[in-house]
């Protein structure tokens, strides 16, 4: 099964000779998480390579084992964005408490 028949939102480099550097850069600039990489040693081997271009890694997994493997690191990653920004309101939301506290203080000193 494919990555887009699974659901999952997926591009093709057509070029015939691809230059990593262009698809990393491709990659970087629209926020691509991850990469699959294959080439014919790896398919001769039954593998392919997912590029975590947030970790900057890769490991390589059985091809018959891409599409669920994909669905886990995306789902992983949805929640370390999700943890991440809630840490972000929390602090924000403690800098907002702290700030009229510092201000009563202020004006209890005078």
């Amino acid at each position: 099964r494919s990555a887009v028949g699974a659901g999952i939102r997926a591009e093709f480099g057509y070029k015939p000779n691809p230059k990593m550097a262009d698809n990393l850069g491709h990659c970087h600039e629209q926020g691509v998480p991850f990469m699959v990489l294959f080439g014919e040693e790896e398919m001769g081997r039954g593998l392919v390579k997912i590029k975590d271009m947030d970790a900057h890694a890769e490991e390589a997994v059985p091809v018959g084992e891409l599409v669920p493997e994909l669905r886990r690191r995306i789902a992983a990653r949805a929640e370390r964005i999700a943890a991440a920004e809630a840490a972000e309101a929390e602090a924000a939301a403690g800098k907002a408490e702290a700030q009229p506290a510092a201000a009563e203080g202020a004006a209890a000193a005078q």
